[in-house]
C-alpha cells in the first residue's frame, strides 16, 4: 500500500440541505492542513446577492480513506455554538472527498475537490 498524499492544500466545493433540496447546492472554498492524522483549516462561503462571505473553522482527523471534521463559523451571531459535524470518504488518488454533515437541526451531503 502506497503512502497517500496529505491533504493539504486548496479545495474548493459544495454542500446541500437534506430539508430543501430545491435550494440548490451552496459553494464554498477550504484551506486545509494535514500533520499526522491531524486536519486543520478554513472554510469561506459566499452569500447570496454579494452579501459578504462567511468564514469557519475546521478542526478533525483523517484515517485511512475516512475524513471527519467540526465546522465552527466566525463572527456570526445566530450560528454562535453550532458546531457542524462532517464526515466523508475520500477518493483512491487522494483528490476528492464526499460526505455527510449533521447538526442539531439538519443535515445534508458534500464534496470537495483539491484544487
Amino acid at each position: 500500500m502506497s503512502k497517500r498524499e496529505a491533504l493539504t492544500g486548496r479545495w474548493e466545493g459544495s454542500f446541500r440541505y437534506s430539508a430543501a433540496p430545491e435550494n440548490g447546492d451552496f459553494p464554498f472554498k477550504a484551506r486545509l492542513s494535514e500533520k499526522g492524522g491531524v486536519l486543520t483549516g478554513l472554510t469561506v462561503e459566499e452569500l447570496p446577492s454579494d452579501m459578504g462571505l462567511i468564514k469557519a473553522d475546521i478542526t478533525g482527523s483523517v484515517a485511512g480513506d475516512i475524513v471527519t471534521f467540526e465546522k465552527t463559523y466566525i463572527g456570526l451571531i445566530e450560528q454562535e455554538g453550532i458546531v457542524i459535524l462532517y464526515e466523508g470518504n475520500l477518493s483512491a488518488a487522494g483528490d476528492r472527498i464526499t460526505g455527510t454533515w449533521t447538526r442539531p437541526d439538519d443535515r445534508g451531503t458534500f464534496a470537495m475537490e483539491r484544487k
